[in-house]
């Protein structure tokens, strides 16, 4: 399936344990989904996550994140919208 676009489908506020505070994006691949019943027909792919800054983050479990990069670090959220 071809990605059509990248959407923000949530964003929530996580925090390292020196109380840094990074806003994380989920961010969703929309595919195109055509048929010849539907031609537009779009639906959603892989989901990822990223900070504002543009940094990926793995999701490691409800509200546990780790930010990539050298030196990885770890993120918490019990914000109601974090995944």
């Amino acid at each position: 399936m071809t990605i059509k676009r990248r959407d923000v489908s949530r964003m929530f506020l996580a925090i390292d344990p020196r109380g840094e505070e990074y806003i994380v994006y989920e961010v969703v691949e929309v595919v195109d989904a055509s048929a010849p019943e539907e031609p537009d027909g779009e639906a959603w792919g892989e989901k990822g996550y990223r900070t504002q800054e543009g940094r990926a983050v793995d999701r490691l479990g409800k509200g546990r994140y780790r930010l990539l990069g050298r030196p990885a670090v770890l993120l918490a959220s019990d914000d109601p919208d974090a995944p």
